[in-house]
Parts: C-alpha cells; sequence; structure tokens
C-alpha cells in the first residue's frame, strides 16, 4: 500500500474516472512482481484496490486526533 501512496503524491496522482480500479489492481500486482516475482491473487488484489477506490471516493476523517 505504500506504493500505492507514493504515487498518489506523484505529479500525475493516481488514476481516476473509468478504468481507475483496474489500473491501481495493475500498479499493486506490478509492484508485487517486481518486489518478489510473484503477486497475489487477482481477487485479493481486486480487494485491496476497491477499498483504496471506496476511500478516494469518501475520505474518512481520522478518529483519534
Amino acid at each position: 500500500m505504500a506504493y500505492v501512496v507514493s504515487q498518489a503524491q506523484t505529479p500525475d496522482g493516481l488514476p481516476t474516472g473509468a478504468g481507475a480500479q483496474a489500473r491501481i489492481e495493475e500498479m499493486i500486482s506490478g509492484w508485487f512482481l517486481l518486489e518478489s516475482g510473484d503477486s497475489p491473487a487477482p481477487s485479493q488484489v481486486r480487494q485491496r484496490a476497491a477499498l483504496i477506490m471506496k476511500t478516494l471516493e469518501r475520505p474518512e476523517t481520522p478518529k483519534n486526533i
């Protein structure tokens, strides 16, 4: 997830609009392939990317601040 956050801080940021989740899934899978030579199951990657998309669409305020 740290890699995805780092990409959010680049000038281009994270993908948005149609196909954004699929592109974030590719980013996650690609990172795992580069780092370990393997990637989690597509369903696991999809679950993480969906959580990222949900958070981007409706960010929550931390409760302990």
